[in-house]
């Protein structure tokens, strides 16, 4: 998780000043909810609490909604403004890491019930994989 939000921050870096529509709302709802899921994550994990770690992982659920828009949002962006490609870019690599962050999250749940509970439980996502 560390390297995800290193390249954000390199991304915020690298975008400096640049004046392009972003969904910020959306990304910052992303950004909170990781860290609140995380924040959760660990204290369930401190004390070995499976109860609370089982209820974390379907919000992942939602941090993916809130990414497949934002990334409906970027394209349209990119469409309608090529010259802004570079840019649009980095913001979808920044949604990608918030997303990854929260999958890992659920990971952190599924070894937090295995080490309480003995339980192997992977948690199933409602995401369904795209086909092309």
């Amino acid at each position: 998780m560390g390297d995800y939000a290193k390249g954000i921050a390199k991304v915020v870096v690298n975008l400096g000043d640049v004046d392009i529509p972003i969904p910020i709302k959306e990304i910052e709802q992303m950004a909170n909810m990781a860290l609140n899921m995380l924040h959760r994550a660990l204290g369930a994990f401190i004390i070995e609490d499976a109860v609370t770690a089982k209820s974390i992982p379907p919000e992942d659920d939602k941090v993916d909604e809130i990414y497949n828009k934002v990334q409906r949002q970027i394209v349209n962006l990119m469409i309608e403004k090529p010259q802004i490609i570079d840019h649009a870019n980095l913001l979808m690599w920044v949604a990608h890491n918030l997303e990854r962050m929260a999958d890992r999250v659920s990971n952190i749940c599924e070894r937090t019930i295995f080490v309480t509970t003995g339980e192997l439980l992977e948690i199933e996502s409602k995401k369904k994989e795209i086909k092309l």
